[in-house]
């Protein structure tokens, strides 16, 4: 949330965001916004907003010959995105959407697609999608589709520990919390009590890898293991005692854990990059060209990486020096904002930018929906 507020005082954002009456978005400004889970409340609420004001829903095709300076859009158009994409919008969105006559893009995360619907919600209530519900989407004809990497991975880039992994500590129902760790030269998501937890960062960001040392880990799961499991996270000073552990592991020697190099770390990028699309272009029968950054968070490494792999478009969040996207700007820096956002574009409807800040919080208090 403070990183929020830091933002909006920074102006990164449309206009419109600010204004109390502002004027209705011309041809050359498109805004993007950035959606995830699908409520149907709020969403529908947003989209009798757009089409009561008439505004108009781009294709990714559209929106990028509009970058390129080919094609002008008809004024009043918004880009509606949806990262990670959650089962609702297949359940949820897509008949809103037409409902209302309108389309959105979505990223996918081939890595995360299960093979059937069999595996069910998880415990925060949301779902990844399976093969068959996105060819149920592609179907629908208002939906587009770009990568959101292979894996959606986080990634340890420090080597002091933040904290251990304790009932709670991860919130999103997708498991997008969960760090990658190698295990027997393997990566795998961490969930066992007790691990040491690192200073994290998106797989696509600046930060190279930090691998921590497994056997380490391994004790530390361990000592939580004899000690009750999770009933070891009642005692008041678990955490000393877990620190204590570490320490005694000798766990801050240089050894206990190594950085990835420059060659590792651009290899790492370009599989998430090159293999998420051969997947979804295998999958779909079409051309993958957009992609966008988990957690909206990238490198110039990868914008690089981006390109060479093929893509048209990289989507971020709020970009410095890109408050709102212009034909003729640089496609592989499209800014975002969050779905929060959009009710205060203009037109009849509009709601008070308190009222924004005010329901994020809320959200925020709740751990539901922090992205």
């Amino acid at each position: 949330m403070l990183r929020e507020v830091c933002t909006l005082a920074a102006g990164r954002y449309p206009a419109f965001v600010y204004a109390p009456a502002p004027a209705p978005l011309s041809g050359r400004e498109v805004p993007v916004f950035m959606f995830h889970a699908v409520h149907p409340e709020t969403f529908e609420r947003q989209l009798r907003h757009l089409a009561g004001n008439g505004y108009h829903t781009p294709t990714l095709d559209a929106f990028h010959a509009f970058l390129a300076g080919r094609d002008p859009l008809p004024p009043a158009s918004v880009l509606l995105t949806f990262d990670d994409v959650e089962r609702s919008l297949l359940t949820v969105g897509i008949p809103l959407l037409k409902r209302y006559g309108l389309r959105a893009a979505a990223f996918l995360v081939p890595g995360r697609i299960g093979p059937t619907a069999a595996t069910g919600p998880s415990a925060g209530g949301k779902r990844w999608p399976d093969w068959a519900d996105v060819a149920a989407m592609a179907d629908s004809g208002v939906i587009d589709f770009g990568s959101h990497t292979l894996n959606h991975a986080a990634i340890f880039v420090a080597d002091r520990p933040v904290g251990f992994v304790h009932p709670g500590c991860f919130v999103d129902g997708l498991g997008l919390d969960n760090p990658v760790v190698r295990q027997d030269g393997c990566d795998r998501r961490l969930d066992e009590l007790g691990a040491p937890l690192f200073p994290t960062a998106s797989r696509m960001a600046r930060q190279p890898r930090y691998y921590d040392d497994e056997a380490v880990r391994a004790s530390c799961v361990r000592f939580v293991a004899e000690r009750g499991g999770a009933d070891f996270f009642r005692g008041r000073d678990w955490r000393r005692r877990l620190e204590t552990h570490w320490r005694s592991l000798g766990a801050g020697r240089e050894s206990a854990g190594r950085r990835e190099d420059a060659e590792e770390q651009a290899a790492a990028i370009r599989r998430e990059l090159i293999e998420s699309r051969q997947v979804l272009e295998e999958r779909l029968g079409r051309p993958v060209l957009d992609f966008a950054y988990p957690w909206a968070a990238g490198s110039d490494l990868a914008v690089e990486l981006s390109r060479a792999a093929g893509y048209r478009t990289n989507f971020w969040g709020p970009l410095p020096g890109v408050r709102i996207n212009r034909a003729g700007q640089d496609p592989m820096r499209v800014a975002r904002l969050k779905d929060d956002y959009l009710l205060r574009l203009p037109g009849r409807g509009r709601i008070s930018l308190s009222k924004v800040l005010l329901g994020k919080a809320r959200r925020r208090r709740a751990c539901r929906d922090i992205y």
